[in-house]
């Protein structure tokens, strides 16, 4: 199956290292523009500059909701179309029934 991305973005959460930047080298090979998410800010930094000039990196703890706004921000502001595309590897959170 050939995935074509081209014009999109696609948002990586935990894209500096394993499945994450596997995925985020995924959909940059298919075209997408990638922005890199993990919290540490220069791996995840580090990770998009191996991508190319269409990736850009952002430091992002995912579990703390005002980052994930602001990178969300940033990354929709650089973007024409934002976020057709989102993988996320990191940060799930599984709330116990009441």
């Amino acid at each position: 199956m050939k995935l074509d991305l081209s014009g999109r973005v696609a948002l990586v959460t935990g894209g500096s290292r394993g499945i994450g930047q596997a995925i985020a080298t995924a959909l940059h090979c298919a075209g997408a523009k990638v922005a890199v998410l993990a919290k540490n800010g220069a791996g995840a930094q580090a990770a998009a500059r191996a991508l190319g000039d269409s990736a850009r990196g952002y430091a992002c703890d995912v579990g703390d909701a005002a980052q994930v706004e602001t990178v969300v921000a940033s990354v929709a502001r650089g973007a024409t179309t934002c976020c057709s595309a989102s993988a996320t590897t990191t940060g799930t959170r599984c709330s116990k029934p009441t």
